[in-house]
């Protein structure tokens, strides 16, 4: 009775080896099917960039921006004094100062406060008046008033 629990235990040993064999091998290249090879992706192509057509003639001055623009906001008294000259009027407003410069019907009034960072009174806010409120008409006036200081 022994052996014959050895010969069953023997083939079941050697059953169970058979299998793991066959599990540790990869299957046999004809049971499976072949992948095909990734298709090729080509990038498109980038598009080329066209250069601005030539102008024919040189852009009128309204749609040039102005690099002589008088710009007020930020500059210190005497920054303001050597662009517009001494206003004709000063006062004390709580809590800065106001210039106030005059060129026939237009005026401009700058408020100063000061930068304790910077030691000084620099433009914070200014108001043109006798314009039309266009950014133009207001730098027509900022210039006429630059232009007296300089008779």
């Amino acid at each position: 009775m022994q052996s014959r629990q050895f010969h069953t235990a023997l083939i079941a040993v050697a059953m169970l080896a058979g299998l793991s064999a066959c599990a540790s091998h990869p299957p046999a290249p004809e049971l499976t099917a072949p992948t095909p090879p990734p298709p090729s992706v080509e990038a498109p192509p980038l598009p080329t960039l066209k250069p601005p057509p030539p102008k024919s003639r040189p852009p009128s001055s309204e749609t040039q921006t102005h690099i002589d623009d008088i710009t007020l906001i930020g500059l210190s008294r005497p920054e303001v004094t050597a662009l517009l000259g001494d206003p004709q009027e000063q006062k004390d407003s709580s809590p800065g100062h106001t210039w106030i410069y005059r060129s026939g019907s237009c005026s401009a009034e700058l408020l100063f406060l000061l930068d304790v960072v910077r030691n000084d009174d620099f433009v914070v806010d200014r108001r043109i008046d006798g314009t039309d409120g266009t950014p133009k008409s207001e730098q027509l006036c900022l210039r006429r008033i630059a232009s007296h200081h300089g008779k």
